[in-house]
């Protein structure tokens, strides 16, 4: 049974006889100013909500006039606030001052529920509808290594569960990763996996004068493109004929510059920047590097999966070992030394082209069950009872 079929089936509630056309607003912080997995996701999930007939509002706390960096459905209206910069950490005057207009824009929309991404809304938004009788779900994508560093945002979690009906995580296993006060709250749905129709990687490189490993994520501390920048000068010398492509933006750009310009390997590997066809990228690689520290689902993980192509993970990156299996679709690394730990696995994959055709196939499969439409009629099920517990209360 594939992982949507397993969340399906462990779902804390039931699905009702027929769906009912829906008022839903859904709240992020930006989607112009970041690209990533969430912004991917709710995206994804508006779309075919608005698909299957109900009637979607976007509201951010971008500047209006803006352009997202994943197009919205057409027939999403959305609503920009235009408080402070999306793309900063907010001062605790513009949080007060988002946590009003939130309540004035969301009571004037008079939705049937409400949908926040990520505690830099789900915190503001629960505050803001205390007491309107409109019931938000939270939406949580990251794993509580995300809050170390960040204690306050730590203590405000705890006072979710009293503002949110649910919080919404990817998976079980994400789920299972936070204490027992927060876990009574969590219902797991995957985060959907679109693939570009008829796009496919040829992880054997037949033909290819030169082979490519891609690694796409936000330039960070997090993701760890370091780790891959030095794994690969372990490697360069032994393969002379495949580069590294790094797909993604962020702080950390200059330093990863200066890594790559001091192993002498800027012609061999490339910083892309945000791109938008990624798909082009999928189909050009060969082996797709996670070197991620943590993160709760891996949406790239499981794109590269889908596309094809075996894939190198750390084991103690949640997101990534829920998906990958070792030496069947892909494989796990662990070790004190991730540099070496992850140049031991991608030499294996470099110096066998079988082995990769091999665990790409079996990455494909390992996908299917978590498409759009199914984790759509999850979320249409859990917004649907959410709403009747609401109106029974």
């Amino acid at each position: 049974m594939s992982p949507a079929g397993r969340w399906r089936r462990r779902a804390l509630w039931t699905r009702r006889p027929e769906a009912s056309r829906m008022q839903l607003v859904f709240a992020i912080k930006s989607l112009n100013v970041v690209a990533g997995g969430a912004e991917r996701v709710l995206v994804d999930v508006t779309g075919g909500l608005s698909r299957r007939g109900h009637d979607i509002t976007v509201v951010t706390f971008d500047q209006p006039g803006g352009e997202s960096r994943y197009p919205l459905d057409p027939s999403i209206h959305r609503v920009d606030l235009g408080i402070g910069a999306a793309g900063q950490r907010a001062r605790v005057v513009e949080t007060l001052k988002r946590t009003f207009r939130l309540r004035r824009v969301i009571t004037d929309l008079r939705p049937d529920a409400v949908v926040a991404f990520m505690h830099s809304m789900f915190i503001p938004m629960g505050v803001a509808m205390l007491g309107s009788g409109v019931p938000v779900i939270a939406s949580e994508h990251d794993v509580p290594a995300l809050y170390a560093r960040r204690p306050l945002d730590r203590l405000l979690l705890h006072f979710v569960p009293q503002v949110a009906r649910t919080i919404t995580v990817p998976s079980p296993g994400v789920r299972d990763s936070y204490p027992p006060y927060f876990r009574r709250h969590m219902v797991p749905i995957a985060n959907p996996v679109t693939l570009a129709p008829g796009v496919r990687a040829d992880p054997a490189g037949a033909g290819a004068a030169r082979k490519v490993i891609l690694s796409i994520g936000r330039l960070s501390e997090q993701k760890d493109q370091a780790t891959l920048i030095d794994a690969f000068a372990l490697l360069a010398t032994e393969f002379p004929d495949w580069d590294v492509r790094i797909a993604g933006e962020g702080e950390l750009r200059p330093m990863l510059e200066a890594k790559i310009a001091a192993h002498r390997l800027g012609d061999r590997i490339a910083l892309l920047g945000s791109v938008s066809a990624i798909e082009r990228e999928y189909a050009a690689a060969q082996i797709y590097a996670h070197p991620a520290l943590y993160e709760s689902f891996g949406l790239v993980v499981a794109e590269a999966l889908g596309y094809g192509l075996p894939v190198a993970a750390f084991a103690d990156c949640l997101g990534a070992a829920e998906r990958v299996r070792d030496r069947r679709n892909g494989m796990l690394v662990s070790g004190t030394d991730r540099a070496c730990a992850l140049a031991d696995a991608l030499r294996r994959l470099m110096s066998d082209a079988a082995l990769r055709v091999e665990l790409g196939e079996a990455g494909t499969a390992s996908v299917q069950g978590d498409t759009l439409g199914p984790v759509t009629r999850l979320w249409e099920d859990l917004l649907q009872n959410t709403i009747a517990r609401t109106e029974q209360a």
